[in-house]
C-alpha cells in the first residue's frame, strides 16, 4: 500500500506533525508513505526525520496530477482545506480530507465553504480534529454522513521527556507557545500582559514561535512599554523546557481546531488560561484551567493563578492528570489505520 500526505504549507506546525506522526507509524507497518508539499524550511524537518518526500514549487492541479501519475498511490490523505480540495479535482484515486483547525469562513456562506461543500462529493472520508469543525461549517449537513472526529495523536510521555532534555535558567510567569498568525492572535496575548501589568509590574511573559504577525506584536509590545516584561525566543526546536520554567500557559487563540499546545501545556503540569474557542473546551477544564470569554476574563484568570497559591497548585496537578486521560497515540494510529484499510476494500 502506498498513501501520500499533501500539505499546502512549506512550514512546520501542528498539522505538518501530526503528518508526520502517522507517515512514520505507517512506515512501521510496512507502508509506503510519502509527505507532499511545496518548497520550504520543510524539507529541513523532513530530511531530519527521515521522511520520503516530494516538494513541488507550487500547489495546483497540474503538479498534483504529475506526482500522483509518478508516485501512483493508493490513498491520498490531504491535511488541509487547499490541499483537500486540489486533491479533488485532480484526481479518481481515492481522497481523505483532514481538517485540522476551523477557519472563520467555514461559518459563513461564500466562495470557500461552497467549494468545500462541492469537493465534499470526492472525499471517500473527513477526519475532525474536534466537533467545533461540523457544528461551525455551513455546510455541515453536507458532509456530516462522511466525518469523523479523530482528535490528534498525543504522547505524553515524549513531551514530558523532552521537557527535561535541556535546562533553562530562567522563569516565567506566563508563557505563550505558537506561531504568531491572526488564529493564536498574540496582540491580544500582549494587550492581556498590560492589563496585568497594572497589578504586577514585574510580571515576565515568554514567548516562542514566530510567524507573520512577529513585527506587529513587537510593535504592540514597545508601544504598550511592556520591553521589560517580554522575552522573544522566535522558533524553537524544542519549546518544551520553557514551559517547564513558566506558571501559566496562556492562549487567547481567535480560533482553533483542537489546541495541542494546550494539551502539551497540561502534560507538563502547568494551568492553562485560553479563550473558549474550537476544540479547546474538549481539553481544559475547570480542575485544570480556565475557559475565557474575553480579555477581561482572560486577565481576571490569570491573577487568580498567579495571586493564589493553594489554587494554583491544584490546577498544576489536576493539569497533569487531565493530560494522562489524553494520552492517546496508540489509539489514534490503529483507528486511523482501520479507517485506511475501509477505503482500500471500498475501492
Amino acid at each position: 500500500m502506498r498513501i501520500i500526505h499533501i500539505l499546502s504549507s512549506n512550514k512546520f506546525s501542528g498539522a505538518e506533525r501530526v503528518a508526520i506522526q502517522i507517515i512514520q507509524y505507517l512506515g512501521r507497518q510496512g507502508v509506503d508513505a510519502w509527505y507532499i508539499s511545496v518548497r520550504g524550511k520543510i524539507e529541513e524537518r523532513l530530511k531530519k526525520e527521515k521522511i520520503s518526500y516530494y516538494l513541488a514549487e507550487k500547489m495546483n492541479l497540474d503538479n498534483i496530477k504529475k506526482i500522483v501519475k509518478k508516485l501512483k498511490p493508493d490513498i491520498i490523505h490531504a491535511h488541509d482545506y487547499r490541499a483537500s480540495i486540489i486533491c479533488a479535482f485532480s484526481t479518481n484515486i481515492p481522497v481523505l480530507s483532514h481538517l485540522h483547525n476551523n477557519s472563520p469562513w467555514i461559518k459563513k456562506y461564500g466562495l470557500y465553504s461552497w467549494i468545500y461543500a462541492a469537493s465534499s462529493v470526492r472525499y471517500k472520508k473527513i477526519l475532525l480534529v474536534s466537533n467545533a469543525i461540523l457544528k461551525e461549517y455551513v455546510f455541515s449537513k453536507q458532509i456530516t454522513n462522511k466525518c469523523r472526529v479523530i482528535g490528534n495523536p498525543v504522547r505524553i510521555g515524549e513531551i514530558v521527556k523532552k521537557g527535561k532534555e535541556n535546562v533553562v535558567e530562567e522563569e516565567y510567569d506566563i508563557i505563550f507557545v505558537g506561531r504568531l498568525t491572526p488564529s493564536k492572535n498574540p496582540i491580544l496575548l500582549l494587550e492581556v500582559m498590560y492589563e496585568i501589568k497594572k497589578y504586577d509590574p514585574g510580571i515576565r511573559l515568554c514567548i516562542v514561535g514566530t510567524g507573520e504577525l512577529l513585527e506587529k506584536s513587537k510593535e504592540t509590545c514597545r508601544k504598550l512599554g511592556l520591553e521589560k516584561n517580554v522575552v522573544w525566543k522566535g522558533f524553537v526546536e524544542n519549546p518544551f523546557p520553557y514551559m517547564v520554567r513558566a506558571k501559566i500557559f496562556l492562549l487567547p487563540s481567535s480560533w482553533e481546531g483542537f489546541g495541542l499546545a494546550a494539551v502539551e501545556a497540561l502534560a507538563l503540569g502547568k494551568p492553562v488560561v485560553c479563550r473558549n474557542v474550537g476544540g479547546l473546551n474538549n481539553i481544559v477544564n475547570e480542575r485544570c484551567g480556565f475557559l475565557c470569554e474575553g480579555k477581561e476574563e482572560l486577565v481576571e484568570a490569570c491573577r487568580k493563578l498567579l495571586g493564589d497559591r493553594e489554587l494554583y497548585k491544584r490546577m498544576a496537578e489536576m493539569a497533569l492528570s487531565r493530560a494522562e486521560e489524553m494520552d492517546n497515540d496508540r489509539s489514534y494510529m490503529e483507528g486511523l489505520w482501520e479507517i485506511y484499510q475501509e477505503i482500500c476494500m471500498e475501492h
